[in-house]
């Protein structure tokens, strides 16, 4: 039973994450655990990675549209990973598995922030895969092995989400990774790049 002074604070972290710009962690949030500083400083590097052209070492920024279009094809990516199941969990790993679709969320936000490049649809479709992942965290032991995480039965039930979802965002394709797009460009295969 979740107190009313706790759905608050649930309701006012939330409109902080979705107020927040993309990359930058919501206000109010307190860095406590160092998974929540590393995940806030790979978080921070990727925006600023993602902000450059390809190649350019840093010598030219390009536009939050151009950021929020690879960021969208990276989480395709990702949830073309995740519709692997149990193939994604032995290829990289229970910790990997996690860490690398966590990487493009800000840490205690309960959905994902908003992006011009997604449809509601595919926002609402990618909350629930995160949702499911947020569960499935906080529901395994810090060191758990493969083989027990895929016992637990969460990669198969994430899998389906992450599949249903990845559906829809290839419905449209893939935005290019190099200028602005107003719609996807490119289809969008099993493997996004």
């Amino acid at each position: 039973m979740v107190s009313a002074r706790a759905k608050g604070d649930q309701k006012a972290r939330k409109a902080a994450c979705l107020r927040a710009p993309f990359g930058e962690p919501p206000e109010g949030l307190l860095p406590g655990s160092l998974h929540t500083r590393y995940t806030h400083s790979v978080f921070g590097w990727f925006k600023k990675r993602l902000a450059q052209p390809p190649g350019s070492l840093g010598r030219q920024q390009v536009s939050s549209r151009l950021v929020e279009q690879r960021v969208r094809n990276r989480i395709m990516e990702e949830l073309a990973s995740l519709a692997e199941g149990e193939t994604a969990v032995r290829h990289w790993g229970a910790g990997d598995y996690f860490g690398s679709f966590f990487d493009w969320f800000p840490t205690g936000c309960d959905a994902p922030p908003q992006n011009s490049t997604m449809t509601g649809k595919e926002h609402q479709a990618l909350s629930e895969v995160l949702d499911l992942m947020r569960r499935a965290s906080a529901a395994t032991v810090e060191m758990v092995d493969e083989e027990d995480l895929i016992g637990s039965g969460w990669p198969a039930r994430i899998a389906a989400s992450a599949d249903e979802a990845l559906r829809l965002f290839r419905e449209r394709g893939a935005f290019s990774d190099d200028q602005e797009e107003e719609a996807p460009s490119r289809p969008a295969g099993p493997h996004v790049h």
